[in-house]
């Protein structure tokens, strides 16, 4: 790799998360086949011992800058505060518990988003896995079509850890809502894609953990809430906006678990 490429800031915002899950996160991102990086690991004022483990990191890899928030913040303010930081042309981002399983992730991306000026923003599929990495779901994404435009107000389709944009565009998009802390990714993702064109990568690059927000009903209903109150702010900027409407109502409040479940597992083999 030659400093002919662009080069790629990755930032990971953590925060008293468990030291064997965060070191596997760095190390997938540190063994990527693009090393034309820098990564930006914010700590959130952790009070266990994940600044050892940062500390560590920096010693051996030169391509790490450690910043450090002075009081605890959500990952928002974290995120948007330093992200400013970042040097090169384009960020991606990785939460502290989830793995880049293919060491071309990075690669893939800078290629597509070279190769066309016009797409701002891309994803991957990912694969879904629980505390154990056991596989519970492969999502698929689709690639930009009209489709995928009018399919963007139903559901969050896409998974934080792959994403990756232009630093410009995320600077004119207006970057997180610090004032929300449910979803900030998918707001953000809707702005964006009020005006530009994303594009994504279908081969499954990441490993998702989702046991986290699995542990209170209550908690989920709050997030679906936020994800709807998203859906329903920017349905003027997209096609088929009432079908949107009725199927978030269906998928979200009103059918069984056991229904939504395998309405969405029939949408994703439809991407297949």
């Amino acid at each position: 790799m030659t400093m002919d490429y662009p080069l790629v800031s990755v930032i990971v915002a953590t925060y008293n998360w468990k030291e064997k899950w965060f070191a596997q996160t760095l190390d997938a991102i540190l063994n990527q086949s693009y090393k034309n990086i820098e990564l930006i690991i914010i700590n959130d004022v952790s009070t266990n011992n994940i600044e050892d483990v940062i500390l560590w990191y920096c010693k051996k890899f030169k391509n790490i800058v450690y910043l450090k928030n002075e009081k605890n913040s959500e990952r928002s303010y974290s995120r948007n505060r330093w992200i400013f930081e970042s040097k090169w042309k384009y960020i991606a981002f990785c939460d502290d518990d989830d793995i880049w399983n293919d060491k071309n992730k990075l690669k893939r991306q800078v290629e597509l988003l070279e190769k066309d000026r016009d797409y701002v923003l891309c994803w991957t599929s990912f694969i879904e896995v629980d505390e154990n990495n056991k596989e519970i779901n492969k999502i698929n994404v689709r690639s930009w079509n009209d489709d995928l435009k009018s399919s963007l107000l139903q559901f969050n389709q896409f998974a934080f850890s792959s994403a990756m944009i232009r630093k410009d565009v995320l600077s004119n998009a207006g970057l997180f809502n610090s004032e929300k802390r449910l979803w900030e990714d998918y707001d953000l993702w809707l702005r964006i894609w009020r005006y530009w064109k994303i594009d994504n990568i279908k081969d499954s690059y990441i490993q998702y953990r989702t046991w986290q927000w699995n542990t209170s009903t209550s908690y989920s209903f709050k997030m679906k809430k936020e994800s709807f109150k998203f859906m329903w702010n920017n349905k003027k900027y997209y096609p088929n906006p009432l079908k949107a409407v009725f199927y978030r109502i269906a998928i979200d409040f009103i059918l069984p678990k056991w229904v939504t479940k395998f309405l969405v597992k029939l949408k994703n083999k439809l991407i297949q």
